[in-house]
């Protein structure tokens, strides 16, 4: 039964993490189309978000960069080719972190079930 429960933990925190990273992956493909929508957009007005609902009027006075946090608050300029090439790559190292998981928790599931029917085969004696 220690172990049953070790598992159900385990899989609830991989759970956790597998949202994470979708909530991840979800911001990572907005961005993505915030850089493909900027292109050629020079001068033009947006809405930028400020966060907590507050949104801020703002023209778009250069089309061909982007600011790209990089780790630990560090935030480079990099032409708009690199920043959607960055963003790219880490989609799919999201999306690969989530396949990765989601193997990881369905191991996990067999492993219970297969304390669940050894239990029940107990239980049956």
């Amino acid at each position: 039964m220690v172990e049953y429960e070790y598992l159900r933990q385990e899989i609830n925190a991989i759970d956790n993490q597998i949202k994470q990273l979708q909530e991840h992956h979800e911001a990572l493909v907005t961005a993505r189309e915030a850089l493909n929508s900027v292109e050629g957009e020079k001068d033009s007005e947006l809405l930028v978000p400020g966060g907590a609902g507050v949104y801020f009027n703002a023209t778009l006075t250069n089309d061909k960069s982007c600011l790209v946090n990089v780790g630990a608050n560090v935030i480079i300029e990099m032409n708009l080719d690199k920043g959607k090439k960055t963003i790219n790559e880490r989609i799919e190292q999201a999306l690969s972190m989530i396949v990765e998981l989601n193997e990881e928790a369905d191991k996990r599931v067999n492993q219970l079930r297969q304390i669940e029917a050894a239990v029940q085969g107990q239980q049956l004696m």
